[in-house]
């Protein structure tokens, strides 16, 4: 099989960017990461352009919009696989190799207790 894209679902900290990382050395194919594309800068200028008041819920559309965006071309975030019907109904799911990553969960705690979710979190605080 040739594949044209790469999609690694994985859990945070497990080295999935390491394995992009390898991906993108090795094989001539696109990785599909599922990130934002909307520059800070330029949503924060077009925010600026409506009243106060209805800064929200143009962000919140703009938002959705790109959230709907990357579930169809990057099939969505790393951390979350999108339902089977999506995967299926998109044009380049056939291109796709699709990878799965995780770890030890005993190894997954310690490291999100050294690098916690929550900012501002203290850390080790999770094994305390």
């Amino acid at each position: 099989m040739t594949a044209l894209y790469l999609k690694i679902f994985a859990e945070r900290n497990c080295g999935a960017d390491r394995l992009t990382r390898l991906a993108r050395k090795g094989w001539d194919l696109e990785v599909l990461r599922g990130h934002l594309d909307l520059p800070r800068d330029a949503l924060r200028e077009m925010l600026q352009t409506v009243p106060p008041r209805e800064r929200t819920a143009l962000h919140n559309r703009l938002l959705d919009a790109e959230h709907y965006r990357l579930l169809y071309s990057d099939f969505g975030w790393s951390a979350a696989a999108p339902p089977r019907d999506i995967v299926q109904s998109a044009g380049h799911a056939r291109d796709t190799v699709f990878l799965g990553c995780h770890s030890h969960p005993v190894a997954f705690a310690l490291r999100l207790a050294q690098r916690p979710r929550t900012p501002g979190a203290p850390r080790g605080a999770a094994l305390a």
